[in-house]
């Protein structure tokens, strides 16, 4: 049995019983941008097995730590290393390599995993795979198959990670929920499509979501706020994508190259 303490909270988990490989804190408790009802974010890795089990151990794990299973990202070790394999494309595990804690770790398997990520630099597949997702999901929504909430929580998501990306390419490594979107103010060759007063009431609505997904209902005209805002994404979007053109041309400074290097 393993015990940490994370701000006052004292959790608890029998790491032999579950077959845990390892067990890291990332998110905004790393970040700097942790507040009073945010998620405490795990990412947990453990032994391959079959789908039936990773499930039944995922749903113990959670109920062990007493935490609600959206605060834990699970992987089998082949998931977690597949996930790294695709580093070139996946820059959120790169943000896991940057910021992580490592609470525990039996054989030190994660941090190989990630050690030996290739460097992340496609960032227009990245962007276009974005694109794509927030499209399917918009056609669900107008036929009535998703719900307006987790379209929100979605878009929300996504214009972050946008935001990331194009810090990236302007030779910042911010993550967070604030701060890459504030940055992208100060780009004098971004025009952002929203303000960011905007942008921080869109996050609040996602946050009430996520913490009463049951019971949380939108009023108003939700279609048009719906649309309003994925009009906004797709200016973003379009945004980036230049830029990203822009930055193909020119001598490009991957700034995780002076990351890899210190």
């Amino acid at each position: 049995m393993i015990s940490f303490k994370i701000k006052d909270t004292i959790y608890s988990v029998n790491e032999k019983r579950h077959r845990i490989e390892d067990i890291l804190l990332v998110g905004s408790l790393i970040n700097g941008d942790y507040e009073e009802k945010s998620d405490i974010d795990f990412y947990i890795v453990i032994d391959n097995c079959s789908p039936r089990v990773r499930q039944q151990t995922f749903e113990r794990i959670a109920q062990e730590l007493n935490v609600p299973k959206y605060w834990i990202t699970f992987f089998t070790k082949d998931e977690f290393q597949q996930e790294c394999n695709q580093g070139r494309q996946n820059y959120y595990f790169w943000y896991v390599r940057l910021k992580h804690k490592k609470i525990y770790s039996r054989n030190n398997f994660a941090h190989q995993a990630l050690q030996r990520m290739p460097l992340f630099s496609d960032v227009d597949g990245l962007l276009q795979m974005k694109r794509n997702h927030i499209r399917s999901i918009m056609s669900e929504v107008r036929a009535n198959r998703y719900s307006d909430e987790e379209a929100i929580n979605q878009l929300a998501r996504v214009i972050r990670d946008t935001c990331i990306n194009i810090c990236f390419l302007q030779g910042y490594l911010e993550f967070g929920k604030y701060k890459p979107v504030e940055l992208c103010y100060q780009f004098k060759t971004i025009k952002m499509p929203f303000s960011y007063a905007n942008y921080r009431h869109l996050y609040r609505i996602k946050r009430a979501y996520k913490f009463d997904k049951g019971n949380f209902a939108l009023s108003g005209d939700v279609a048009a706020f719906i649309e309003t805002w994925y009009v906004r994404y797709k200016k973003l979007s379009q945004e980036a994508l230049r830029l990203c053109e822009d930055v193909q041309t020119k001598d490009f400074k991957n700034p995780l190259q002076s990351f890899i290097s210190s």
